[in-house]
Order: C-alpha cells, then structure tokens, then sequence
C-alpha cells in the first residue's frame, strides 16, 4: 500500500505541475525515466530498436529454443520437480501482476505529463486548447516520447481480439487508450499514432483503435436473446473505450491532419 500512495503522489505531482514545470522534469530526465520504465514493464525495447522485426525474430527464437529446454527439464525425476515447477509459476504470476501494476502507473504518469491525469474527455472543451497547454510539448520532449515503447506497447496490446483477457486487465487497456487519445491532442505526436511503425504493423489511429473499439462493441450484443446478463462492469468500460476512441478519431481527422 505505501508504494502504491508513493506512485499516486508522483503522478499526482506531475498532474499538478504546470507546462514549464513539466519541462524542468523533462530537463531533470524524468521523462526518460518513465519511458524506460514503460520499456521495461512492458517487456518492449526502444521504438528504434522495435523497428528491426528480423532481428527481434532471431532473437525471439533463440530465447524461445532455449526456454523450451529448460522447461523441458523441470519436473522431471527426483521426487520434488513438481514442487518446485508450482512455485515458478507462483512467482512467474505474481511478478506479471506487479509488472502490470506498475506499468498502469507508468501509463497514468505519461498522460499526466503529456496532457492530464484520468483526462474527461466527457465535454468538448479540449477540443479548443490552446497551443499553450502544450507548450511543454517541445521538439526534445517529443523526441523522448516518439522513441520510447509506447506505440510498439499500444500496437502489441490493441491488437488482442480476447473480449475476456481484455475484461481481465481492463485497467490496463483504460491507461493505454487514455494515452493514446492524450498523445492524439498534440500535433507533434499525431503522425506517430497514423504511421504504421513498420512496414508489417498497423496504424494505432486508423485501424487498431477503432477495430478494438468494434470488438468490445460487440460484447453487449452477444446477449440478446440469451440467458444470462453482461458484466456490468465491463459495459461501463466498453462506453470508455468508445469515448476515448471518438477523441482520438476527431482529433486525429478532422483536426489535426486537415
């Protein structure tokens, strides 16, 4: 619990600093530092490094060949393997959730910095910020956020089609988009959510979001005429996930590449 108050209070921090205090951060290199963390919870290496897929390719293999023998070997024999297996996937769990936990944080940190923390986008008035409120925003803080994991993290994550495994991280999911639809308020990174990053990915803006966006859509609909009831929870997040999708699609389109 007290870590937890620790990483609200910094985020908190951010929320409450104003575009040039956001830019003494940057200077003090805390931006860089979330960026990093947002690599290393993720499990993503920087943007430019996510840009060679053949080599990622062979290395994923390798480690995969590797992994495989050692899985292989566990639980096998002696009398205490399958001990000893249980507890691995104990800790393998609990580290997951950690790092999940963290990287929410992480996300809600950015967001902060980029724009707000947990952004209303429930009225229009963002639509008419001034140029001012993003202000920090400038060619060096760009640089740091448009090199970092984010984009490879929103594509990895936006492209899951599993209406339960999203209801299982749903606050997962609300922080990447809240991140996306902040980064879609600012000219600079708008680009970045519309080009694929590579020539074998998806555009964020144009076709992950929305297409994420219909499959959550459809999960209400599966019930009509069926016994049971959705889980109301996860209705509530799905109308979220719609707003942050129409910010993003009218800032994106009719706004910032008009």
């Amino acid at each position: 619990m007290g870590i937890k108050r620790v990483l609200n209070e910094i985020t908190g921090l951010i929320n409450d600093s104003t575009p040039e205090e956001k830019l003494h951060l940057h200077d003090r290199r805390v931006l860089v530092l979330l960026c990093d963390l947002i690599a290393e919870c993720g499990s993503f290496q920087k943007q430019t490094v996510v840009q060679q897929p053949q080599e990622n390719d062979r290395r994923r293999r390798r480690r995969n060949s590797g992994g495989q023998s050692a899985i292989g070997q566990k639980g096998v024999g002696y009398g205490h393997g399958s001990t000893r297996s249980r507890w691995d996937i104990e800790r393998a769990v609990e580290e997951r959730l950690a790092r999940e936990e963290h990287l929410i944080w992480v996300l809600n940190a950015l967001t902060a910095f980029i724009f707000c923390a947990n952004p209303d986008f429930h009225d229009t008035d963002f639509i008419q910020l001034s140029d001012s409120a993003f202000s920090h925003m400038t060619p060096p803080v760009v640089k740091v956020v448009t090199e970092s994991a984010i984009v490879a993290l929103l594509e990895y994550h936006l492209n899951n089609d599993s209406v339960f495994d999203v209801s299982e991280h749903m606050e997962l999911y609300q922080a990447l988009l809240e991140t996306a639809a902040a980064m879609s308020c600012v000219p600079e990174l708008v680009p970045y959510l519309v080009k694929p990053p590579r020539p074998d990915s998806k555009s964020v803006a144009k076709e992950l979001v929305p297409r994420f966006r219909d499959i959550m859509d459809s999960y209400p609909n599966s019930f009509k005429g069926h016994m049971g009831s959705p889980d109301f929870r996860l209705v509530d997040f799905i109308r979220r996930i719609d707003r942050y999708s129409e910010v993003s699609s009218h800032l994106v389109f009719k706004k910032r590449l008009e």
